[in-house]
């Protein structure tokens, strides 16, 4: 996990390494099939393996899928503060937050987020019951920030309610919102460039103060270009950041 740097080193401060958590190790995700997701190979697993092969690319920032408590069980607690300890600038987490969340799981979330000032944590259309369920967030991290995510597929929004103006509008009006993720689940991990370019720019356009991350699908350091001329401020990565990935290049 060593002798490779950034391509294109100035775009460190811009990219957010991804970790997808499956009981308790490092998956690689394609395409929102999670049934199929596998270990990452190249760090067998390891999702603190994989954090710090982040870190020596001068990656700052980290996004944590917990894919367990998205597909509706607890939260993995620990290996989550571990990944925290690691001294991120900023992490965000994605619990798969409904809004109807027992006071258990509640409080699990809450002791994460108090595990470091610098952590986010995301409410996304996916697994929300509804746009109310941003600001039960909210109250439940409090005082620390939360994002609106938006999950699409095969770009249509997923969600149980509401239009993509609808949501926005509520991640603009939630005090504690600090942004968007906009995010093409079927994109993930294919390499088959972005597909969120023309949804971006229409967020952009909707909340021009929120800031706006986005990803799936990235090949190389020109489409994560491509994503930041279209108003992202910063840019999900993984598989083009594995060994052999294209934002990558030998030391």
């Amino acid at each position: 996990m060593t002798g490779f740097r950034l391509d294109v080193p100035s775009l460190a401060p811009q990219l957010i390494g991804v970790i997808d958590l499956s009981a308790g190790r490092a998956v690689h995700a394609i395409a929102g099939r999670r049934e199929l997701y596998a270990d990452v190979p190249f760090c067998d697993g390891s999702p603190l393996g994989l954090a710090k092969h982040y870190q020596g690319l001068g990656i700052e920032r980290l996004y944590i899928a917990d894919l367990d408590a998205i597909g509706g069980k607890t939260i993995q607690t620990m290996t989550i503060g571990h990944l925290l300890n690691l001294g991120w600038k900023q992490v965000l987490i994605d619990v798969g937050w409904r809004g109807d969340e027992d006071s258990g799981e509640r409080r699990k979330l809450a002791a994460i987020a108090e595990l470091g000032a610098n952590v986010c944590c995301i409410g996304a259309t996916e697994t929300s019951r509804s746009r109310n369920s941003l600001a039960g967030l909210s109250e439940c991290v409090r005082p620390h920030p939360v994002m609106l995510g938006l999950d699409y597929q095969q770009q249509q929004l997923l969600t149980s309610e509401s239009a993509e103006t609808d949501w926005v509008n509520t991640a603009v009006a939630t005090e504690a919102c600090i942004g968007l993720l906009a995010l093409e689940i079927s994109a993930v991990g294919t390499q088959l460039g972005p597909s969120t370019t023309q949804i971006c720019r229409r967020l952009r356009a909707i909340a021009p103060g929120l800031t706006l991350i986005s990803g799936g699908g990235i090949r190389c350091s020109n489409d994560a270009i491509e994503l930041l001329g279209a108003g992202c401020t910063a840019v999900l990565a993984a598989t083009s950041l594995f060994p052999g990935g294209g934002l990558l290049a030998l030391r």
